[in-house]
């Protein structure tokens, strides 16, 4: 009998060991994301009890270029990391369990959300890409019923960027907008933004995703393999240009396209890389000189837009989705069996939409566990 007992305990806490590991997609160490990648088991988070903290069970994580920056180690003069190191910001998935102090939801929720690239934590950094996930209720939102936890994982970032970008640039209605790279993530979730929040004419810039843009709202589109923007649109009195490009050359042809107090807000930049000390205090430099003449004359103003998670903003945005006034473009979809490739497709620049891993299918366990 004792024997039989030494048995069932071991099986017993062998299986609790597994209840308590997770697969996570980490990064061990700055470097190559092709090298420093690998897809690990993880102990699975734990909420703190006298809190605010949601415990969700993640079905879907979508990557966006901060994670293969963060991973290459190209903001580590703003914040350095421990490692292993949970990668991935958007998620969507079903909420498993609260703290006291949370009273937006209960243990069932469909939830999805965005969480802080730069946050450091106890739960390896609070990243998406991982079979469960630990963050304080504010960063996310209940998920609307007609949108799958697929499409749901792809809107934080995106959808938040674009939105606070223009909200930035005091977008208003019969404004003419420019998109800076329409095709991608960003750029078509600010092509229905802009419309959204009243824009009359979008144009944008795209090569081989020109059709997309119009599918997803664009009334103009210049090829950039073509033309130059600045060009074509010169002397038309925009009153916003979104940038999803970067570069100082956009910045420089901006008053060219732009009407007199236009803003041009951008998202990346006037360089790609590493942010080396000398590239913040030269960015800076400029940064401060721009804002200044952009305040005290009738020049263009220019402004970056950092994302943060606002529950408000990001409410108004699954409205706009509830009501079937936003699409979700989707690229490809991965596993955890094939998670560098995920991040080979985002790095190549040649995404039409958003990428995303796909973690948990609850619709497919339910069928599973549907007596024959």
């Amino acid at each position: 009998a004792g024997f039989f007992f030494l048995i069932v305990r071991y099986y017993d806490m062998a299986e609790q060991s597994s209840e308590q590991k997770m697969r996570a997609v980490c990064c061990t160490s700055y470097g190559d994301p092709s090298k420093v990648i690998k897809v690990q088991m993880l102990p699975k988070p734990q909420i703190e009890e006298n809190s605010d903290e949601v415990l969700v069970k993640v079905c879907a994580a979508s990557i966006n270029p901060i994670d293969y920056k963060v991973v290459q180690g190209d903001m580590k003069i703003f914040k350095t990391f421990k490692f292993p190191r949970i990668c991935g910001l958007d998620f969507s998935g079903i909420v498993e369990q609260v703290g006291k102090q949370c009273q937006q939801f209960k243990v069932g929720d469909e939830v999805f959300g965005t969480g802080e690239q730069m946050r450091i934590s106890k739960h390896f950094g609070c990243g998406s890409m991982a079979e469960y996930l630990c963050l304080p209720a504010t960063k996310m939102i209940k998920k609307p019923s007609n949108i799958s936890f697929v499409e749901a994982a792809t809107f934080g970032v995106v959808t938040l960027t674009a939105y606070q970008a223009f909200k930035h640039g005091k977008i208003k209605k019969g404004d003419k907008v420019l998109i800076l790279g329409g095709s991608g993530g960003t750029g078509l979730a600010g092509i229905q933004i802009a419309k959204n929040l009243g824009a009359s004419h979008v144009a944008c810039t795209a090569s081989t995703g020109a059709q997309l843009c119009i599918d997803y709202g664009a009334d103009e589109i210049i090829n950039y393999r073509d033309s130059k923007w600045f060009e074509v649109l010169k002397g038309q009195n925009y009153d916003i240009i979104f940038d999803c490009v970067g570069g100082y050359e956009s910045w420089q042809k901006a008053p060219l396209v732009l009407k007199n107090n236009g803003s041009y807000e951008t998202i990346v930049g006037d360089s790609e890389g590493s942010v080396t000390y000398f590239k913040a205090l030269k960015f800076g430099t400029s940064f401060v000189n721009r804002k200044f003449w952009s305040s005290v004359t009738r020049a263009p103003k220019y402004h970056m837009t950092l994302m943060s998670m606002n529950a408000e903003q990001f409410k108004e945005i699954a409205k706009m989705a509830a009501e079937g006034k936003y699409r979700v473009q989707i690229d490809s979809t991965f596993t955890f069996d094939n998670a560098n490739e995920m991040f080979e497709k985002q790095m190549s620049h040649r995404a039409k939409g958003k990428i995303v891993l796909d973690i948990f299918n609850p619709t497919q366990e339910e069928q599973k566990e549907e007596p024959e």
